[in-house]
Order: structure tokens, then C-alpha cells, then sequence
């Protein structure tokens, strides 16, 4: 672990760091970061019946986040709609997630997206609607670690709708107070399979001695509800089976310059 967070997040003598940490998007993240002309198609919260749901142009299902801010809860108690006023606070204030990282003896944690939330901004093919989702995210991000960059490490996301504008968020974000990694959610060139060109965004990465992450799988769509009453069991299985992806994309690596041409 010191090799790879400690120097980053301070001091290395940590008893214990939660290495898959995650955050939860304030309801307001994308509409007041993102210019103007953009807001009306950027994620944002709807109050539903049934509970707060994230929506989006081109996403055909409200997308629930109640599985994804169950921390302390009673596993009876756990469901996947709530409102967003009921979940805890650390999940998008710095100062209330160290007290409970502190009730947890939790020294430091690394915090990723949430899963179908992030998915929204990574499946968005529009690259100039995509470029600035990734960057209001990364923005806010290190804003939320630089609280206590010591003890929070934010992962950023990498932009995957061209090569020129992953290099660049890269070198403008990766290493500033708080980040401590790289995550991928698609191939930076734009689609699942691995291309040579994407050579120059591992190397921006790598120069900066920090670590690139695939968060379970990749994907190159939008997100749906997964967890409906037509799609339970479909969720469920796809909830398990992500991760069967891991050693495809080891392997991806790992072969990939036998696959390009010379």
C-alpha cells in the first residue's frame, strides 16, 4: 500500500486505508459547473415517487443511488431508492466523511465515483458534452480531497472521446492536492478495444508516478436501471458477472502489441 498511496496522501505510516472508497454526487455537481449551454442535457437529481433518482438526456431510466449510500445501514434496512436529504453527509462533505472515517478508525481512504452515476458521463458520445462532464466532476473532486488531502485520495476520471483531451485533463488534474490516480471508464480513444494510440495517455499517466485504475469493467453506454422490477434478476447476475472483465482487460494489456500492426 505505501507504494502506491502512501506518498501521495501523507504520511505512510497508516494502520489502515480503505482502498475502494466511493463518494456520492451532490445533486448539483454537473448543472453548476458546466457551461451554460449545456446544463439542460448534465445529470442532475429529480424527486420521483418512489425516491431521488439521477436523469439525463439519453438515459431511459431514473437512475437510483440508494445501494450505492447504504454505509451503517442494517442490511434489512437497505434499498435501492431514497431521498437524497436521507443519506449520510460524508458522502459529499469532506468534513462530516472524517468523523466517520474516524468512528471507523479508517486512517485514509481512495474514493471512486459511483458506479452508474459515472457511467452517465463515460457513455456520453457528444465529446465536447462528455469533455466537460469529466472536468466538472475532476474539479469538484479535488476540491472535496483537497479538505484533508492527507487522508482523502481521488481518483479522477480520464476522458475517453479522444486521445488530445484525455493527455490534457490528465496533466491539468492527475497529481494536484487530493488525486492520487487515474480511472478509466472506456478505452481514452473512444471505444472497448484497446488502441495503439492510446499509448500517449498511459505514458502522461506514468510520468507522473501515479497509478491507472479500470474500476471492475468498462463500458461504452448509458447506464439503466438495473435494478427494476423487469430487470431484478438480470441486475443481480450483471452485478456479479462485471467482474469476470478483469482478465480480459489484463490481457488486453498484456497482448496488445502482438495485435497492432509493426
Amino acid at each position: 500500500m505505501e507504494d502506491t498511496i502512501g506518498s501521495p496522501l501523507g504520511d505512510p505510516g497508516y494502520r489502515l486505508v480503505d482502498a475502494d472508497a466511493h463518494i456520492n454526487e451532490p445533486p448539483d455537481l454537473w448543472t453548476s459547473r458546466v457551461p451554460a449551454a449545456l446544463r439542460d442535457r448534465a445529470p442532475r437529481i429529480e424527486h420521483l415517487e418512489r425516491g431521488d433518482a439521477w436523469v439525463m438526456e439519453g438515459v431511459e431510466d431514473p437512475i437510483n443511488f440508494g445501494l450505492n449510500a447504504a454505509a451503517g445501514l442494517p442490511l434489512a434496512d437497505r434499498r435501492p431508492w431514497t431521498r437524497f436529504e436521507d443519506i449520510r453527509a460524508g458522502g459529499y462533505d469532506p468534513k462530516a466523511r472524517l468523523e466517520e472515517m474516524d468512528v471507523d478508525l479508517v486512517d485514509a481512504c481512495v474514493l471512486f465515483p459511483t458506479p452508474r452515476v459515472s457511467q452517465m458521463v463515460i457513455g456520453t458520445k457528444d465529446p465536447v458534452l462528455h469533455l466537460a462532464l469529466v472536468q466538472a466532476y475532476n474539479d469538484w473532486l479535488a476540491e472535496y480531497c483537497s479538505y484533508e488531502p492527507s487522508r482523502l485520495g481521488g481518483v479522477m476520471l480520464v476522458p475517453n472521446r479522444g486521445v488530445d483531451d484525455a493527455v490534457a485533463e490528465v496533466k491539468r488534474v492527475l497529481g494536484v492536492p487530493g488525486i492520487v490516480g487515474a480511472l478509466i471508464g472506456c478505452f481514452p480513444h473512444g471505444d472497448l478495444d484497446l488502441a495503439e494510440e492510446d499509448d500517449a495517455v498511459w505514458h502522461a499517466i506514468a510520468d507522473t508516478g501515479l497509478p491507472l485504475h479500470i474500476h471492475v469493467k468498462l463500458v461504452n453506454e448509458l447506464p439503466k436501471d438495473i435494478y427494476s422490477s423487469t430487470t431484478i434478476t438480470e441486475g443481480h447476475v450483471e452485478g456479479d458477472l462485471r467482474f469476470l472483465q478483469a482478465p480480459v482487460r489484463m490481457l488486453q494489456f498484456v497482448n496488445c502489441r502482438w495485435c497492432w500492426p509493426k
